[in-house]
């Protein structure tokens, strides 16, 4: 019996104007091929032996390392789009850009979580605030290292951010924080050239609006709040340096960290100042009033220590009054009225007492914007000034033509 030879494999051509049914026809061999369009001379086609076809874009970099592209899958993506989608590509490489290893960084590069450790390694740890920090990592580890915080820097969107944004509606602060937090991370990577040539994606997702709740104290709420104080500092003896903490902050308008830290060496007085060192806005000092110095006075024949207010080890601040805090706002019938709510109520009264320049100064606040903030009209100054304005009103549109029609 003749012996017939096996017929070899057809030869496929390297360069052909590609089309869907040409491709169909070209033959499978032992190892992969590739098949230029004419078209687009950079346009490949890459044939395997079980018979997987794709496009691919070949280039070079600007620094003139060549490099592969994987455009789509045949038959997934036609001829047509594979060359349009080249053609984008190939301007975008003539223009600087380098797709292949966009997609890589996609895939491997530097996490948000990643980005995070450095920022707070190499710029939190030495430029922001302790508070700015504990607050950073508290919502981070929460809202943030989960989920989005694994992706690659190159591959976390703009949808990416609005669907973290958006599970927190129902918390619109904490939302908003979430979101200023990611888009100073990109800020800062974009700054120190580790995210580049790309919008940040926290950018245009508009914040929350947030509604403030007026919790501006009554003289009746106010006089609650002093029983209270005066009833737990007796009823529990332990929680004076507390007492006197919230004190403070009622005398000075104070945030609860400076009132904390306070020291006797930053209290003058024979001057009459107080000192706020390493406050949120920078050092400041502040005047005493006449019934603070008294207060100090005694306070400071009763203290030994090198703290106004001392924590339960020596030699070492208060560290938490939240607790007596918590007592003291439940025996008042004020559950919701919070510890910085007290600034608020100091500098809105000193607003309206004197002007707003005022209470900036005592707020420590380098722009009357932040102060404007904290300064609330209380409900009874507004209907005593709505009272005067009727009247006058009335004396001058009303009670005069009456008067003149008799």
């Amino acid at each position: 019996m003749p012996i017939t030879k096996r017929k070899p494999p057809e030869k496929p051509p390297k360069k052909v104007r590609l089309s869907g049914s040409l491709i169909e026809k070209l033959p499978l061999l032992d190892r992969d091929y590739l098949v230029a369009d004419t078209d687009v001379p950079r346009l490949k086609l890459k044939v395997t032996p079980v018979g997987n076809m794709s496009f691919l874009l070949r280039y070079r970099n600007a620094d003139g390392v060549e490099k592969k592209y994987k455009l789509g899958n045949f038959p997934d993506m036609s001829v047509s789009l594979a060359r349009r989608t080249a053609a984008v590509h190939l301007n975008n490489i003539a223009a600087g850009e380098d797709p292949a290893e966009e997609r890589a960084q996609r895939r491997h590069g530097l996490t948000l979580n990643e980005l995070y450790e450095r920022f707070m390694r190499e710029h939190a740890l030495y430029h922001l605030r302790q508070t700015t920090v504990r607050n950073y990592k508290q919502i981070y580890g929460a809202y943030i290292e989960v989920g989005v915080g694994r992706k690659p820097l190159l591959a976390i969107s703009r949808n990416d951010v609005l669907d973290v944004h958006r599970s927190l509606s129902d918390t619109p602060y904490a939302a908003n924080r979430v979101l200023a937090f990611i888009k100073r991370l990109f800020n800062w990577a974009n700054e120190n050239g580790l995210f580049q040539e790309k919008p940040n994606p926290a950018s245009g997702v508009k914040p929350y609006t947030e509604h403030q709740v007026e919790r501006l104290l009554s003289e009746e709420q106010t006089a609650r709040l002093a029983d209270a104080l005066h009833q737990i500092r007796f009823e529990r003896p332990a929680t004076e340096a507390s007492i006197n903490t919230i004190l403070f902050m009622f005398f000075t308008g104070s945030r609860r960290s400076e009132a904390m830290r306070m020291k006797w060496d930053d209290v003058d007085l024979e001057r009459r100042t107080v000192a706020f060192i390493g406050a949120k806005s920078g050092d400041r000092k502040q005047a005493m009033s006449r019934a603070l110095l008294e207060w100090l006075v005694e306070l400071k024949l009763r203290s030994s220590g090198v703290f106004l207010f001392p924590g339960s080890k020596k030699g070492e601040p208060i560290k938490d009054i939240k607790k007596t805090w918590q007592r003291v706002r439940t025996r008042a019938g004020l559950p919701n009225f919070r510890l910085h709510d007290i600034r608020h109520n100091v500098l809105s009264d000193i607003a309206a007492a004197n002007d707003i320049a005022t209470a900036q100064a005592v707020g420590g606040h380098k722009s009357i914007r932040s102060t404007m903030r904290y300064i609330h009209a209380k409900s009874a100054l507004t209907q005593a000034a709505l009272e005067t304005s009727g009247d006058r009103v009335e004396k001058t549109f009303l009670l005069g033509k009456l008067n003149n029609e008799t």
